[in-house]
């Protein structure tokens, strides 16, 4: 229709400038051991990571896991509530939660982050994104009209802080470029189920909004570490 590709959940298809971030943010803070990727979706993490650590995803929903079962068939995956953890204490020695904190039950924040904090070693380090509260960024997302939740710096630091986290760094990347082609993804792949036009141009510009220096309006991104237990 109208010369589009067909619609592809490929992992080279849906690999964004904010997905390349969140493997930079991985790169430069070491994370190594065993690393559980909370809401792993079709596996995208779980593919790109599996040859640097070991690496368990989990999401509540059958059908997700089903479906990065197959895209990733030597990846480790459960079906499980990331605030009902299935896993001993210091358990990880690193976590990833990504894009996942707003999909939560409104209130439940603090209970994930401290179960995740029960499964962490001591000095495991976490990293979050999640979408940020800039009023332009809120007003360019549809899901925002229905209760998708936006977070301020301000409000991450109390739930971090209450949930007994140390807080290393806070990214904001992402601004019109990426804000528009949320919009255009929703459009092209609900009702053309196709992929957008110039696609290509929109990526690379993407990435730059990501991968540069400049601060953005649309994601934050937190590097956060639990309490290091000292021993005499």
């Amino acid at each position: 229709m109208l010369g589009l590709l067909p619609y592809s959940d490929g992992f080279d298809a849906r690999l964004t400038g904010r997905h390349k971030f969140s493997l930079q943010l991985v790169a430069e803070s070491h994370l190594a051991g065993r690393l559980l990727d909370v809401g792993s979706s079709y596996g995208w993490f779980e593919h790109l990571m599996a040859d640097r650590c070991d690496i368990i995803g989990i999401d509540p929903s059958e059908e997700a896991i089903a479906v990065a079962r197959t895209n990733v068939p030597h990846g480790n995956f459960l079906v499980a509530s990331a605030s009902d953890l299935p896993f001993e204490d210091r358990t990880f020695d690193a976590a990833v939660m990504l894009e996942v904190l707003e999909h939560l039950p409104s209130g439940s924040e603090m209970v994930v982050l401290r179960e995740l904090r029960r499964v962490l070693k001591p000095g495991g380090r976490l990293i979050l994104s999640t979408p940020f509260s800039h009023p332009i960024a809120m007003g360019f997302d549809p899901a925002w009209y229905f209760g998708h939740r936006h977070y301020s710096v301000g409000r991450l630091r109390t739930i971090f802080a209450d949930a007994g986290y140390s807080i290393e760094a806070f990214h904001v990347r992402g601004a019109g470029w990426e804000l528009v082609s949320v919009i255009m993804l929703y459009l092209f792949k609900w009702v053309f189920r196709a992929e957008m036009p110039f696609k290509a141009y929109f990526e690379r510009q993407r990435e730059r909004e990501f991968l540069g220096s400049r601060s953005g309006i649309s994601n934050i991104f937190i590097v956060a570490s639990t309490p290091r237990v000292y021993t005499s």
